[in-house]
């Protein structure tokens, strides 16, 4: 999909219309990374996004036990592109991941990402 600002490559856009609960269903990757240090690096524009928490990305740990393994900053309210990355560790015993987009709270989200 393109997306103002982007190459159009690889790119996700996100609209809420004051969704009312927490997000975390909806946007989520498998993940089957060997045990190691890895980041995760990426861009974000925020167009309007209005909520109290932000959305912020987050690898998990989903076997054998959940676990979270890092998360990146919290993005909200209308900022031009920007780079963002974290790095998180796979321990050995972490056989399956996710990737998640999720907000930070429960409160009504309005804008795009």
């Amino acid at each position: 999909m393109y997306t103002y600002g982007s190459d159009g490559s690889k790119s996700l856009h996100v609209r809420f219309n004051r969704y009312q609960d927490h997000f975390s269903g909806g946007l989520y990757q498998k993940l089957f990374l060997d045990a190691g240090t890895y980041r995760l690096r990426g861009r974000v524009h925020t167009d309007s996004l209005d909520t109290q928490g932000g959305l912020k990305w987050v690898i998990r740990c989903l076997l054998p036990r959940p676990k979270d393994l890092g998360e990146s900053e919290r993005f909200l309210g209308a900022n031009e592109w920007r780079d963002f990355n974290f790095e998180f560790r796979v321990p050995e015993a972490c056989t399956l991941q996710e990737i998640h987009l999720v907000s930070t709270g429960q409160h009504e989200i309005t804008g795009d990402a």
